[in-house]
This record gives C-alpha cells, structure tokens and sequence, in this order.
C-alpha cells in the first residue's frame, strides 16, 4: 500500500467515529517504526563517518528513499527493512502484542 493512500485511509477513519480509536493507533505505531528505522541509520551513519550519498550508494538506493527515512516519511516492505537490518548489522523483530 502507497504511504498516500494510507494517509488517506487514516484520514477517513479518523471521520468514523467508530474507527478513530484504530486510526489513531495506527498512526502511532507506523510513527513509532519509522522513528526507529530513522535512528538506527543515523547511528550506523556516526559509527562509521558516512554521509548522505555513502548510505544512498551502500543501500542500493535513492536519494529521495534516503531523505523519507531521514524524515520519517518512508513507507518500506518487509523486504526493504531486512536488507537495512542486514547492512546496519542489526537484528529486527516484529512482535504483536495484545494492546492493554
């Protein structure tokens, strides 16, 4: 699913009352992930002295993708959050967990 399109999911059930409450968790969760993907590529970025285009060139990607992550605006598959993981030397996990 696009980021927009999902924005604009979110946008519409913000308008139903009923669904308000899972939107807003929703947002923060998908808020929550790109925070953290953002922070362990700053951190990988100070551990080893690279700039933009060095992480742009050892991911295999583009500028534009770079900048949304960097601004918490990327909305990357499964897939693409392996790969990262696998650069940065990390392990992730996704767990889902009953709300309380």
């Amino acid at each position: 699913m696009k980021l927009k399109s999902y924005l604009g999911l979110l946008d519409q059930q913000q308008s139903d009352p009923n669904l308000k409450r899972q939107a807003q968790h929703e947002a923060r969760v998908l808020r929550t992930l790109q925070l953290n993907i953002k922070r362990a590529l700053l951190s990988y970025m100070k551990k080893h002295k690279i700039g933009f285009n060095e992480v742009v060139r050892r991911l295999n990607s583009t500028p534009d993708q770079v900048a949304k992550i960097q601004k918490n605006e990327a909305n990357l598959t499964l897939a693409s959050l392996a790969y990262l993981s696998a650069l940065l030397g990390t392990e992730s996990t996704l767990t889902f967990k009953k709300r309380s």
